[in-house]
């Protein structure tokens, strides 16, 4: 019996001795890191005006790019940040949906979970009592490559407003994203999908976070 148990318990060592070869060698799980550069805007602003790591993009006419908290709801929470000021008039004549925002381009790892934040607040001229009023929402795009071209009407995904005060809302928007290239560009816009009553919105960005495995250099 005590042969026969050493012959059983020969097999089972090498199989461990196996199995700790092999584990060293196997890859870690990747820790979520913060991918876009300068999310919250505090890392200052380049000669063109624009926040450091971020670029510029409009479509459309009456739209303009402001740094400021001025448009807040509430007690001011922070100076410096993106304001992006559109006027609502002439919407009938756009041949476009009016949009103004930034973008900016980062490396991912395709076919892995990543999630994107968007903290901010929506002002509209006259007191608005309704986002339909308004006439703008904020919207945002992911889609590949290096966004030399505005993403098309399908990929804008509008976000959803939470009351803060008449003619005021908040933005608080959590998104779940599986990114399908190693190369993408986020897109965020305060657009006019609607037909307004109010000549302007404000859309103030407090944070903007995409937040998953580093794709390294």
């Amino acid at each position: 019996m005590h042969f026969r148990a050493i012959v059983a318990a020969v097999p089972l060592a090498f199989l461990m001795a196996f199995l700790s070869f092999l584990l060293p060698v196997m890859p870690a799980a990747a820790v979520p890191v913060e991918c876009l550069a300068n999310g919250d805007f505090a890392a200052g602003y380049g000669p063109d005006g624009l926040p450091l790591g971020w670029g510029r993009f409009q479509q459309g006419k009456g739209a303009t790019v402001r740094w400021t908290a001025d448009l807040l709801p509430g007690p001011a929470q922070g100076r410096g940040r993106p304001l992006l000021l559109l006027s609502t008039l002439g919407r009938q004549e756009a041949a476009h949906t009016p949009r103004l925002g930034l973008r900016q381009t980062v490396r991912v790892v395709p076919g892995q979970a990543y999630r994107l934040s968007l903290r901010g607040a929506l002002r509209c001229g006259a007191g608005s009592p309704s986002p339909s009023g308004c006439g703008s929402y904020p919207q945002w795009a992911l889609v590949p490559g290096s966004g030399d071209r505005l993403p098309p009407e399908e990929a804008w995904h509008t976000v959803s407003l939470i009351p803060a005060g008449p003619g005021a809302w908040r933005v608080e928007h959590v998104q779940a994203l599986v990114p399908r290239e190693p190369l993408v560009t986020l897109f965020v816009a305060l657009a006019q999908v609607e037909s307004p009553s109010a000549a302007w919105a404000g859309l103030t960005l407090e944070s903007v976070s995409l937040v998953g495995p580093g794709a390294g250099e």
